[in-house]
């Protein structure tokens, strides 16, 4: 009795490209329909002290966006010209924006930075449940990211 062939196994990799695809689409659905406004801040971003992780390994800067949203940069010395903008969960509680978010963010994740990528992350500018108003937020430092330190190739 013969066997049909059996298809190949599918590689391992594929159902995580499948899957970081769709989380890319909906984050771009998200933004294209989240107007952006204000693009910098009440001042440029600012020079700050980095986690002690990257100290020596990368430039920090944080700032604070005309709608009032705190957020935090790190570029590493050796950037690789990609960049990952950070969209934290929610809802976070209160009424205005947390200036120690991004910057414990930036400390959770900073093993991006390790990795040469460029990281951003917005605390928003108030706490609650606002989804549009957080891709607005997010959207708006991705672009101040691009005006002042250029444009990456490629954003994550």
């Amino acid at each position: 009795m013969s066997r049909a062939p059996r298809s190949p196994r599918p590689r391992r990799g594929g159902r995580w490209r499948a899957l970081s695809l769709c989380l890319a689409a909906a984050v771009a659905g998200a933004l294209a329909q989240a107007p952006a406004t204000a693009l910098a801040g009440d001042s440029a971003p600012s020079p700050a002290g980095c986690p002690s992780g990257l100290a020596g390994k990368a430039t920090c800067y944080t700032g604070r966006d005309t709608n009032g949203a705190y957020y935090t940069i790190a570029i590493p010395e050796h950037w690789n010209k990609k960049l990952v903008v950070h969209a934290h969960g929610g809802p976070d509680l209160g009424d205005g924006s947390d200036p120690e978010r991004s910057t414990g963010d930036l400390e959770r994740w900073q093993v991006m930075v390790d990795q040469g990528y460029a990281w951003a992350g917005s605390s928003y500018r108030r706490g609650g449940y606002g989804t549009r108003m957080a891709a607005t937020d997010t959207e708006n430092l991705r672009r101040l990211f691009t005006e002042e330190f250029g444009r990456p190739q490629r954003t994550y």
